[in-house]
């Protein structure tokens, strides 16, 4: 997929949220046809770490997200779940918004 230079255009009916804990969690989105990006926002005071696919998010192995923070990232054809874990649990909520653009 091309590097995206438009401003972020989100899907608001296609967003999904989950409690976050501290065991993974599988959340199911549904991403733009071929693929495009994705607003994460982690609302609370927990670090979160996730993954693209199902099952297995850890902390050591998952992409980091930091409390109280929103980040812009690419979501691949294809990929129509998200594993998600806390570092304590039942402090943040992701937030999943897909779109277009960065």
């Amino acid at each position: 997929m091309a590097m995206q230079n438009a401003p972020f255009a989100p899907q608001p009916q296609a967003q999904v949220s989950v409690a976050v804990t501290s065991a993974s969690q599988d959340l199911a989105i549904t991403p733009p046809q071929g693929g495009g990006s994705m607003r994460l926002v982690n609302e609370g005071t927990d670090k979160i770490y996730w993954k693209y696919g199902a099952g297995g998010a850890t902390v050591a192995g998952s992409v980091p997200m930091l409390p109280n923070t929103a980040e812009v990232f690419d979501l691949p054809g294809g990929i129509t779940s998200l594993a998600v874990i806390g570092a304590t649990g039942g402090l943040s909520t992701l937030r999943v918004t897909p779109g277009q653009g960065s």
